[in-house]
């Protein structure tokens, strides 16, 4: 299933924000919507989005697609 990167960061707006993020919610939006854009301008498909909300409050975020990685020059 195809998302837009707005799709994409929609569902972590309300886990973080009930764990009482509220303002530092922003910041994982912005990172989410950077990442995602990015993945989707300049990587090739598909590209996955992973969020793991931890124990201890922390958010890890992970993009991954089906290109074969960085060019070492």
């Amino acid at each position: 299933m195809a998302l837009t990167a707005a799709e994409a960061i929609t569902p972590i707006a309300p886990t973080t924000a009930s764990e009482g993020g509220g303002l530092s919610t922003l910041p994982a939006l912005l990172i989410v919507s950077e990442l995602v854009t990015n993945a989707v301008v300049h990587a090739q498909p598909p590209v996955r989005l992973s969020l793991l909300l931890r124990v201890d409050h922390t958010l890890l975020i992970e993009v991954t697609d089906g290109g074969p990685g960085a060019v070492e020059e």
